[in-house]
């Protein structure tokens, strides 16, 4: 047998091998034992070469084998043995609701998603558990009622799935119900150390009770007494003076069951008349940057009426460890009548940097007579002497298509723990959501910046040249080369080594700085670290040609940290988002810091759609159908580019349908080949479509197929000369290589072929019938009905062929001057009697148009009509519309001393 294999799995092992070639083989025999000695399992028919085994169990290991039978029953060679065990069916088992008479077990969802069912077992014994319910997978808790007082229970969970396979059972777990607690608990103070402590024992379980004990306002209870069985009152002891204890207790059994807590009781010791006491009021002045100077109000009482102070001072983070205070910490600490005061602690000395709201105080009076009195505590605050972090972050250079990296830069003086939370807006800051992002960073130690001066040489350097160093608090200091060493004076002498040995004396000797020669080198060092040493070395006068520079960098602040966010911005934006986002981030320690300006982030996920084309088949004539097909994953509206090939280059085609905005992403559409190419006959022709959206697509190109355009018909009209009017004879000529019957559609332009007009003919136009490949006729063009009163020129005229193959080509196009207007005629009102200086003249112009515009030009005579001479007209009549074809106008002589 060939590659046996075992896989284990949640619901079981799987084994698998290769077919045998034993000849007449029926069955293969498994062999399973818990040793590696071969014992019978099962068998499988020999068209099957795999098993699963489900009879197991958790944390066991098993051994297989494999072997062939043939149909005599004769075993054939064992397969090598292979083991494992089922994979573990393990659940996270807790138990949120523990009551005296019922629990709620809860688990978290296995992990492997073909789980369907979960079966709880449970039992008063580690081997008595019984199925008490099945859960559908949502389901992760389970409540078990009517159990016993303080008694344990065990609990053990199996799965199973779609093919009601199971898993192994959980390690066993138990829990133990609840004893029923004390009550009527109450504390009666007994003296100034002692507390008399009463409660109601319920429970006939218990092995006996722990008591606790906290000074009231503090959360930390600690452990005082334990009181044995049946018990029901004890003394609580060693307590202060004058102080208010709270008691809390539980009952307890062998067996480890535990009740819950009884009800609080507090008292108050008794004190001593002749020490003085009372209670802190309110602890205020926490707010602003930083807590800083904290006010403790306090009460202060003695029945002596003597003066007091305050005095061992202490605060805590937990209630139970508490740090003493200098009383350099302590203001305004001074002896006072009884009464309310207040004190003042400087909180910083201790707890600079630190952010923490659960923060106790406690004190001390004392009349420095008698004993000083108990402690006197605060109650509950929350201390912030924290600095939020600051944080900047550089511009993203470049269009982004995929994760974004941003480059950040954090500060915190305390150098804290920071976390970034990253902000986008896609309308310019007005509304902002949370970014994914995720991020990297270690905080780096201070560090003071460094800058250095080399000598170069020496013999360039005369005194009197400076060498200007900015130090982190922006003070500017010379150091000036001179004949006598000494306060910031350095000689330049002997070589460039020891003149860089004498300039690093004189800045060493300045607080500022320091500094070390190597050679010629002079490093020097900021005195205090920081970004703000970053700064600037400068030489002056001739020093310039002796000595080169660099200036301050490595300025570190601690607490720093520079690195990357990874935007998920991908993830954040809307499929497809395409534009301009605005992105910032807020650091936060335990404070959240200000967050940082904004950048602009440029991305492109838009995913441009792509198109396919149908197969274009071979001969195409005239009009070209092509299919396509678009995809597009954000379904945006396309815009196609079409394109043709006719061997010399791609150019744009003329479509008949629109494909400039394309929301069917399946269609047909029409090349109208004859717009773009002549009417010959194309033998590799391809054509091309480029989809976009918000970007352009791939190119596609179809397969390369046969263009005949040469199969339409072609039309010509000869040429017509002079000018044109009304009824006009046009001669025309036909060819078809075919002989199809022809029809054709006679068009004319009066704007030189920028549009075209149907023409009125007289004539046949449809069906011609072709004896030949080509045809002369005429047809007469009835322009006056299609052009009345019209004057145009140039006019043009054509006609366009078509047969059963489409429509052909117009090789000519007769270009000539038509002039269907008909001239205006005018009639003049009669004068009467004597005219002198302007004469008013009436007058009724008849025009067929109607709508022409006209001028008036005219001459009068003196002599009867032997002679004519101009006559001045008016400007009115330089241009007279149609609404003034009936007038006057006043009409002025060249001779004034002459009469008409």
């Amino acid at each position: 047998m060939e590659n046996f294999t075992l896989t284990e799995g949640l619901f079981g092992i799987t084994l698998s091998w290769k077919a045998s070639t034993t000849p007449n083989l029926t069955i293969y025999n498994i062999y399973k034992s818990l040793t590696q000695t071969p014992e019978f399992y099962d068998s499988v028919a020999a068209t099957v070469n795999t098993f699963v085994d489900q009879n197991l169990e958790r944390g066991k290991t098993y051994y297989y084998w494999v072997a062939p039978v043939d149909n005599e029953g004769v075993v054939g060679m064992y397969s090598s043995d292979v083991s494992g065990g089922i994979t573990p069916f393990n659940l996270t088992i807790s138990y949120p609701v523990i009551d005296v008479d019922s629990v709620t077990v809860a688990w978290q969802a296995h992990a492997d998603a073909s789980v369907v069912y979960n079966f709880v077992y449970m039992g008063s014994h580690r081997d008595s558990t019984v199925l008490v319910d099945s859960l559908v997978r949502d389901s992760t808790s389970y409540t078990v009622k009517n159990l016993k007082e303080g008694q344990e229970y065990y609990f053990k969970f199996k799965a199973r799935n779609s093919a009601n396979a199971f898993t192994s059972f959980t390690d066993l777990d138990s829990v133990i119900t609840r004893l029923i607690k004390p009550t009527d608990f109450t504390a009666t103070t007994a003296s100034q150390n002692s507390i008399n402590l009463l409660w109601k024992d319920n429970t006939s379980l218990e092995a006996g009770y722990i008591i606790e004990q906290t000074v009231e306002g503090i959360s930390t209870w600690q452990k005082v007494d334990t009181v044995g069985i049946n018990e029901q009152g004890a003394i609580a002891g060693n307590l202060e003076p004058a102080t208010a204890y709270s008691f809390r207790l539980y009952a307890y059994s062998a067996l480890g069951a535990i009740s819950d807590y009884s009800n609080t009781a507090t008292d108050t010791t008794e004190r001593d008349p002749n020490i003085p006491y009372g209670k802190i009021l309110a602890v205020t002045g926490l707010e602003g940057l930083k807590s800083d100077t904290v006010t403790i109000q306090y009460e202060l009482k003695l029945d002596s009426g003597k003066n007091c102070q305050t005095m061992d001072w202490s605060y805590s983070l937990n209630g139970t460890d508490w740090v003493p205070l200098e009383a350099s910490d302590i203001l305004n600490n001074t002896m006072r009548a009884p009464g309310q005061h207040h004190i003042e602690w400087l909180s910083l000395t201790k707890l600079d940097g630190v952010d923490d709201e659960s923060v106790w105080f406690r004190m001390k009076y004392t009349d420095n007579e008698h004993e000083p009195s108990s402690w006197i505590y605060s109650p509950l605050f929350h201390i912030d002497n924290n600095l939020p972090p600051s944080i900047s972050i550089l511009p993203v250079i470049g269009e982004q298509t995929g994760d974004v990296t941003i480059q950040y830069t954090t500060e915190d003086v305390e150098g804290d723990n920071i976390s970034l939370t990253g902000e986008f807006s896609t309308d310019e800051g007005t509304n902002w959501a949370v970014a994914t992002i995720e991020y990297t960073g270690e905080s780096v130690s201070s560090k003071a910046a460094t800058g250095t001066v080399t000598i170069t040489d020496l013999t360039e350097i005369n005194n009197g040249d400076k060498v200007n160093l900015v130090a982190t608090d922006e003070t500017s200091h010379d150091f000036t080369a001179g004949a006598v060493a000494g306060g910031g004076t350095w000689i330049a002498e002997t070589d460039n080594n020891t003149t860089a040995t004498n300039l690093a004396a004189q800045i060493n000797a300045n607080a500022k700085f320091s500094a070390s020669a190597a050679a010629a080198v002079v490093t020097v060092t900021q005195a205090t670290a920081g970004v703000a040493g970053n700064t600037t070395v400068t030489l002056t006068d001739s020093g310039t040609a002796g000595m080169s520079k660099t200036n301050f960098t490595g300025g570190v602040l601690g607490g720093e940290i520079s690195d990357n966010i990874t935007w998920k911005a991908k993830g954040d934006l809307a499929s497809g988002f395409e534009g301009d986002v605005s992105f910032r981030v807020t650091p936060a320690d335990k404070d959240p810091g200000y967050p940082s300006s904004p950048i602009n982030v440029q991305v492109d996920y838009n995913q441009p759609p792509t198109v396919a084309l149908s197969t274009i088949s071979s001969p195409q004539v005239s009009d070209v159908q092509i299919g396509y097909t678009i995809t597009d994953l954000e379904e945006d509206t396309i815009r196609l580019e079409a394109k043709y090939n006719l061997g010399g280059g791609w150019k744009a085609a003329t479509v008949k349908e629109d494909i400039t905005s394309i929301t069917a992403y399946s269609g047909v559409m029409t090349w109208e080949s004859m717009e773009d190419a002549d009417p010959i006959l194309y033998t590799s022709v391809q054509f091309q479509l480029i989809p976009h959206d918000h970007d352009p697509g791939v190119a596609v190109t179809s397969n390369a197929f046969q263009l005949d355009n040469d199969q339409l018909p072609k039309a010509s009209v000869l040429t017509i000369s002079g000018e044109q009017s009304k009824d006009i004879q046009v001669i025309y000529t036909l060819s078809d290589k075919q002989k199809d019957d022809i029809s054709f559609l006679p068009q004319y332009s009066v704007n030189q072929g920028a549009t075209w007009s149907e023409a009125t003919i007289v004539g046949q136009k449809e069906n011609i019938t072709m004896a030949d490949t080509a045809l002369q006729d005429t047809f007469i063009w009835k322009s006056y009905t299609d052009l009345p009163e019209k004057e145009i020129d140039p006019l043009y005229l054509r006609i366009i062929p078509s047969d059963l193959n489409g429509t052909g080509a117009s090789r000519s196009t007769a270009i000539f001057h038509l002039d269907n207007n008909t001239p205006a005629s005018i009639v003049l009102g009669e004068l009467t009697g004597e005219q002198s200086d302007g004469v008013t003249i009436q007058y009724q112009i008849t025009d067929i148009s109607g709508s022409d515009n006209l001028s008036l030009v005219g001459k009068f005579s003196i002599d009867q009509g032997v002679n004519w001479t101009d006559a001045v007209f008016p400007l009115a009549v330089g241009t007279i519309t149609p609404s003034d074809y009936s007038r006057s106008f006043e009409l002025g002589f060249l001779r004034p001393d002459r009469r008409c």
